[in-house]
């Protein structure tokens, strides 16, 4: 079976970059399976890298194979293997590709109805192209239908331009916003090897310019730099759905937290203690001067307070259990913005939610997670500026996004990575045990949802709180667990 030397880079370098983008784009899935976006980008990253390995498998791979087991694979079953691997990048990639900027276009959400349709059209091409140009004879029509590579050019020539005007428009409109900087990071991500594929893939086919049929493996280098920007951006705050961290810890990290923990109580314990203590050798001296009922009011504050951080690091601290119900959200929303904006008048509060808006929810623990979520933002604030609160639903029954964004000095970057750790926190006193955000993780956990952050310093901070569309109605409260850290969402 005649074999010739495929050039340019080495099989094995092909192979290892192969693996390589397959772990990158398994851990871009899995760090949130049930976001379509992560879905979407897995699929169209896998497709994009089988052109990659073909080359691997026709050029290194297979004459190994044939020379060591000469009859285990028929020239014919061969020539079906790198057919199928070569219509796999040439059909399935973009239309992949294009539904992963659909969803990160908010499609979905701007046309939720013919959104459905639109996502079958992107693939209504990849089975004419099975039905006249079969998958299994691809190669077969390389070489031999000098009508093919046109039409294939223009298609994925076709994908790509909506693809890019798309990205374009997403990035023009965010262009004021603070997630601007992580959409560009994204858009570069996406066109920026497609254009260099297309732009060298088709043309050196079309126009049979063998001296430049090798030139498309230049994007390697491009991939291993945007493989060390995803990564170097993970750790600094955030891409893609990803967000990592990176310290130095005590391998018992049980302990640590239990440490943690410790030191906290003791800390807000020893407080109020020492007030109590205080008032009861005032009580003893008989020359004080303060009237009793003034020590015994002090006394009172105290025990209140002690009780209220007993009760919250035990309730946080438990595992969620939920009642979920059919909520209307604007109501939701108005009781915790009633219970709010009194205590900070100083403080615009804007809440953008239809009259309608419903969601299948824990309603106790969605109040509890937005009163956190407000305190924080007064908080950051220092009490005084904008705050939104805004809904929005998503594709699908009852699933929603809602979102909390304050206009105070933003969150550091390195402050980020930790926010979601329990008995963290960046401010002092006796009331911030560091279990709040940690608290509100774990809800939107159970509901099978996550939340996420974004910040930009000097400028603000949005929380996002992401409920995954529900089909059915439980009639019984139900518990759910979702394994994994918090999320950054594409955006």
């Amino acid at each position: 079976m005649p074999y010739t030397n495929s050039g340019g880079v080495p099989g094995e370098f092909l192979l290892v970059f192969t693996l390589l983008l397959w772990l990158l784009f398994f851990f871009i899935y899995f760090s949130n399976r049930k976001n379509k976006l992560n879905f979407w980008c897995f699929i169209s990253g896998m497709c994009f890298s089988i052109g990659i390995f073909k080359e691997y498998w026709q050029y290194t791979l297979l004459p190994r194979i044939t020379d060591t087991f000469p009859d285990l694979i028929s020239e014919a079953a061969a020539f079906s293997i790198y057919s199928i691997l070569t219509a796999i990048p040439y059909y399935l990639a973009m239309p992949c590709a294009l539904a992963f900027c659909m969803y990160y276009c908010r499609i979905p959400e701007t046309y939720p109805k013919a959104f459905p349709w639109l996502l079958r059209a992107l693939f209504l091409p990849v089975f004419l192209f099975g039905c006249f140009y079969p998958y299994w004879q691809t190669r077969y029509f390389q070489l031999n239908d000098a009508n093919y590579y046109l039409l294939v050019t223009l298609y994925n020539l076709s994908y790509g331009i909506i693809l890019t005007v798309l990205l374009l428009r997403t990035l023009f409109a965010c262009r004021r916003q603070s997630n601007f900087k992580s959409n560009l990071i994204v858009a570069v991500f996406v066109l920026l090897p497609t254009w260099y594929t297309m732009l060298t893939v088709f043309p050196a086919q079309l126009f049979h310019l063998s001296e430049h049929e090798k030139a498309w493996q230049g994007n390697l280098f491009i991939m291993l730099i945007i493989i060390a920007i995803y990564f170097r951006q993970a750790f600094r705050g955030g891409v893609m759905g990803v967000q990592l961290q990176c310290r130095r810890y005590d391998w018992n990290q049980e302990n640590q937290i239990i440490n943690q923990g410790a030191q906290l109580s003791q800390h807000a314990v020893k407080n109020e203690v020492a007030k109590i203590e205080w008032c009861a050798k005032k009580l003893e001296d008989p020359r004080q001067q303060l009237q009793q009922a003034e020590l015994s009011r002090i006394i009172l504050n105290a025990t209140e307070r002690l009780k209220d951080y007993v009760f919250k690091a035990w309730s946080y601290s438990q595992d969620v259990i939920l009642h979920p119900a059919e909520c209307d959200v604007a109501p939701l929303l108005k009781q915790c913005i009633d219970n709010f904006a009194p205590l900070y008048p100083r403080i615009q509060v804007t809440v953008q939610c239809p009259p309608a808006a419903r969601l299948i929810c824990d309603r106790g623990c969605v109040a509890e997670m937005l009163n956190n979520l407000l305190q924080n933002a007064a908080e950051a604030m220092q009490e005084q500026g904008e705050l939104l609160v805004n809904y929005q639903p998503q594709t699908g029954r009852k699933g929603a996004i809602l979102s909390v964004t304050d206009s105070g000095s933003g969150i550091a970057p390195s402050v980020l990575l930790k926010l979601f750790t329990p008995y963290y926190s960046t401010k002092s006193g006796s009331q911030h045990m560091g279990l709040g955000l940690y608290y509100c993780r774990n809800v939107m956990h159970k509901h099978g949802g996550d939340i996420s952050v974004e910040s930009q310093l000097g400028r603000g901070t949005t929380f996002t709180l992401s409920f995954p569309p529900v089909r059915a109605r439980r009639k019984k409260p139900f518990r759910l667990s979702k394994k994994g850290g918090n999320t950054h969402e594409l955006s």
